[in-house]
């Protein structure tokens, strides 16, 4: 008996082409989170959300509005774990202040592109105020309102912004200087420069990050010191 061309030697499993995965709000969420790593908000696309999860761009449209919609989603999932600060309600704003710092650089460590989504497209997410709340709580409990609340609250919210883009960008010990770029330097210059590598030694990244909570509560008591 002749053997068809086309046909499947005996006993050997029929190979099916699996479906593509059912396309979700949540796989744009993640996708678009994702190449947020390697591009700037301002340059992301619908299109290439789609190109990433094998698609057409007209197919995001059956889970999202838009792409204001996508960020605000993206900036809603990555604030939805931030550690709530509740049992800190009756305690003094140096500490709430302190602990929301702390939570909020640790929570965005993983997602520190995340940062720039927060105030996309001239519209502040509701996520992010939410996660700011607890600031503006408190300082309002210390009598602040009008232009000095809001100014307190917002020099808060980018001071610790720029911590965590610091700190993901290059740590403490990435940013050490390279021995044999000193040469270039003229003399007194690489005096100064090889005391300031010698104490650099010592600083760790906890280390850098009280240092700037201090300072901002060194300020944040001024301005309400001023304000009362």
């Amino acid at each position: 008996m002749t053997r068809s061309r086309h046909a499947q030697p005996d006993g050997a499993a029929r190979k099916k082409r699996g479906r593509p995965a059912r396309l979700s709000r949540e796989m744009i969420l993640l996708a678009a989170l994702e190449l947020l790593k390697t591009t700037d908000a301002r340059d992301l696309t619908l299109t290439a959300i789609a190109k990433s999860l094998h698609t057409v761009p007209m197919s995001l449209y059956n889970h999202v509005r838009d792409l204001d919609d996508i960020m605000a989603g993206v900036a809603e999932r990555v604030l939805a774990d931030l550690p709530d600060l509740d049992d800190l309600e009756e305690a003094g704003w140096q500490d709430i202040l302190t602990n929301w710092m702390s939570n909020l650089s640790e929570h965005l460590s993983g997602h520190p592109q995340a940062i720039q989504i927060f105030a996309y497209n001239n519209q502040v997410s509701a996520a992010w105020m939410g996660a700011l709340s607890p600031v503006i709580r408190a300082l309002r409990k210390e009598g602040l309102d009008g232009a000095e609340l809001v100014m307190a609250t917002s020099w808060v919210a980018e001071s610790c912004a720029a911590i965590v883009l610091i700190q993901a960008s290059a740590s403490i010990e990435q940013q050490r200087i390279s021995l044999d770029t000193l040469h270039a330097l003229r003399e007194k210059d690489r005096r100064e420069v090889l005391h300031f590598m010698q104490q650099q030694r010592g600083v760790t990244p906890e280390d850098y990050l009280a240092f700037c909570q201090q300072r901002m509560l060194d300020s944040v008591a001024a301005i309400i010191e001023g304000a009362s």
